[in-house]
């Protein structure tokens, strides 16, 4: 894989990676082999990235478990918590908010040589996808969102994320060579 500052300048075959990644995660999260599987239901994918006047370029992947509640509920939040952040940046009618549906790469919604911010959000059914224009953009916009979603305050529980990364570790090992890509 050749190096590539965000998703949206890297190669097709670096999104069909992930998106490899994603299914074999979803298909762990509802396999009897999941420990968490009433916590952990379903997968939420996003990427932070950093205009290049905020200094250095910055770029945050992040694929998150959560339940099925919360996934149900991230377009809601996700949605509104932009069109919040659009509201405070722009007085302009112009939207920097553009839907994805499912399974769409991010490269087919924005030019490939866009070097400006944003945020990018997906779950199992669609996605947005948010240029950033404002001077000051949250680096943890999209787990702050999860978390208000949730009802949690800012931690981490770093125990049950080393228990999740090993039970999900041990579950690819065991299922390596299968075809676990079904959900």
């Amino acid at each position: 894989i050749k190096h590539a500052d965000s998703l949206l300048h890297s190669e097709s075959d670096v999104w069909k990676e992930m998106q490899q990644h994603v299914s074999k995660l979803r298909s762990y999260l509802n396999s009897s082999s999941n420990n968490n599987n009433k916590q952990y239901q379903n997968v939420l994918i996003m990427e932070t990235v950093l205009p290049r006047k905020f200094g250095l370029w910055q770029t945050k992947l992040d694929i998150i478990p959560v339940s099925k509640a919360t996934h149900d509920d991230a377009p809601l939040y996700f949605k509104s918590s932009l069109m919040q952040l659009q509201n405070e940046s722009t007085a302009t009618a112009t939207t920097n908010l553009k839907k994805i549906s499912p399974h769409q790469a991010l490269y087919n919604i924005m030019p490939r040589k866009y070097d400006g911010g944003y945020f990018f959000v997906s779950w199992q059914d669609g996605g947005f996808v948010f240029m950033i224009v404002q001077d000051q953009f949250p680096k943890d916009f999209g787990v702050d969102t999860i978390r208000s979603i949730m009802g949690e305050e800012k931690h981490n529980d770093n125990d049950a994320h080393e228990m999740f990364r090993r039970d999900y570790q041990t579950w690819l090992e065991q299922n390596e060579g299968k075809n676990v890509n079904k959900a």
